[in-house]
């Protein structure tokens, strides 16, 4: 396998802080690739640059930002600023979210409100920032990583699976606007994987989700990133790291009902606490997220 695929490439990464965004950064830059990593906390930042720039060829350029990708403005002045220093954009990373994971009747209005503003509007507001970037170089990639929770729907993320429904459907429609402009749009649809974000993940997670996706592999940030890396080589619309991503989402196409029935066996079977018809009082209410884009 060719090992320098992404040679002197320009790539901008949001989200690579930490978790796949890092490893992603990482590797793009073993591969020759000039990578730009923007994220929420400087001192991630810090360690992060580091991190990449060991991984980097000789003269691979490494540049990182703080910034906060609900922040319209910002984000349209800091990824301009990018597309500027690094000449171009040939790949664009949407891979700053956050999640939640908690009963609906458990959850505060402001976390959907809060999902949404990271999980779907940041990342539009980070793509409609370089759009014309891309239309007028007349080539280029731009990938969104989302969750098998945006094309199946899963118990105890309510909040979380809308937006990256809502994501999917975005890029669904960038894809037809940007094909004629030489430009390529794909998704990543990660299952369980071993970051900072499914530890907060797992202080909230209900039974019910644990249930549901009973004994489930957790990959790790740098299988997923390596598998993203390879479909997003071969210009894959649908990236579907893990074996385990992979059945679900075609049983969920092929035979959707019979996924249902069975999820509503297992849960019927093992009767969570939070099957309960009456809601849980404000006072267990789970919170919503501190630090939601890193």
């Amino acid at each position: 396998m060719n090992k320098m695929r992404f040679e002197r490439r320009r790539a901008l990464i949001t989200g690579g802080s930490s978790g796949i965004g890092l490893e992603l950064a990482c590797q793009l830059a073993a591969e020759g690739a000039d990578v730009a990593v923007v994220a929420r906390t400087q001192k991630r930042l810090d360690a992060a640059e580091a991190q990449i720039e060991a991984h980097a060829r000789p003269g691979g350029r490494v540049l990182t930002r703080a910034l906060d990708i609900t922040d319209r403005d910002a984000v349209n002045q800091t990824c301009r600023e990018l597309a500027d220093r690094l000449g171009r954009i040939d790949l664009l990373v949407c891979n700053a979210g956050a999640a939640h994971a908690a009963a609906a009747h458990n959850t505060p209005y402001q976390v959907y409100r809060s999902l949404m503003e990271v999980n779907y509007f940041g990342t539009v507001n980070t793509i409609q920032s370089l759009l014309d970037v891309f239309m007028g170089q007349g080539h280029g990639q731009i990938v969104a990583v989302a969750s098998i929770a945006g094309f199946l729907g899963v118990y105890g993320y309510t909040a979380y699976a809308p937006t990256k429904f809502a994501l999917a459907g975005y890029m669904d429609c960038l894809r037809q606007e940007l094909h004629p402009h030489g430009v390529t749009v794909s998704v990543v649809y990660p299952g369980n994987t071993d970051t900072p974000q499914l530890a907060a993940e797992n202080q909230t997670r209900p039974e019910g989700t644990r249930i549901v996706q009973g004994k489930g592999k957790v990959m790790s940030a740098k299988a997923v990133a390596k598998q993203a890396i390879n479909g997003i080589a071969l210009g894959r619309a649908t990236i579907l790291p893990g074996v385990e991503g992979k059945l679900l989402h075609w049983a969920n196409r092929l035979v959707p009902e019979l996924m249902r029935r069975g999820i509503q066996r297992s849960l019927a079977r093992s009767k969570p606490d939070e099957l309960a018809l009456v809601p849980a009082s404000s006072k267990n209410r789970s919170q919503p997220m501190e630090q939601p884009n890193e």
